[in-house]
């Protein structure tokens, strides 16, 4: 599988909007804006958005949004929104593994760590991690996490 251009994201806050901008590396040119905003028009269609990640490969880009309990999936070989997910509050993304099939994001309140499948947006399970979590890392391979609770370190296999 060919490697996807490397991206970089920028996120730009005027107000209360965001939008996410998407250029070439090599270049500097803007591949993709996410949102947009017509100042003539008086109109914003772009959410507030806020943890973009890429996938390894750079075929998937996934965020989630601050004003409602979203999480958003683009196909990048598409330039496409493909799945937004409703929550029932806003979780952490945490990072894909790097076949890109699974998208990891944390709920802190409960202690728990959701794995996605990016092709349908369908949770394929969860793993209850606890509370006093500091923070969630997410190893290369994408299938352990190690996590953060006071000044130690713990590994956490997340496979089914």
């Amino acid at each position: 599988m060919a490697r996807a251009p490397g991206y970089r994201i920028t996120e730009s806050l005027a107000q209360d909007f965001a939008l996410l901008f998407l250029a070439d590396t090599a270049t500097g040119k803007q591949v993709l804006q996410i949102g947009e905003i017509d100042l003539e028009k008086n109109r914003a269609d772009c959410r507030l958005a806020y943890d973009p990640r890429f996938s390894a490969d750079g075929n998937w880009l996934a965020f989630g949004e601050a004003d409602q309990p979203n999480l958003h999936l683009w196909d990048m070989s598409r330039r496409k929104a493909v799945h937004r997910i409703p929550l029932k509050d806003s979780e952490r993304l945490i990072g894909f593994s790097r076949d890109g099939r699974t998208l990891v994001t944390w709920h802190q309140a409960s202690g728990v760590l959701h794995l996605w499948e990016t092709l349908t947006g369908m949770e394929r399970h969860k793993v209850t991690i606890g509370d006093s979590i500091k923070s969630v890392l997410l190893s290369p391979e994408g299938y352990t996490a190690a996590l953060i609770k006071g000044n130690a370190v713990k590994f956490r296999g997340l496979k089914d």
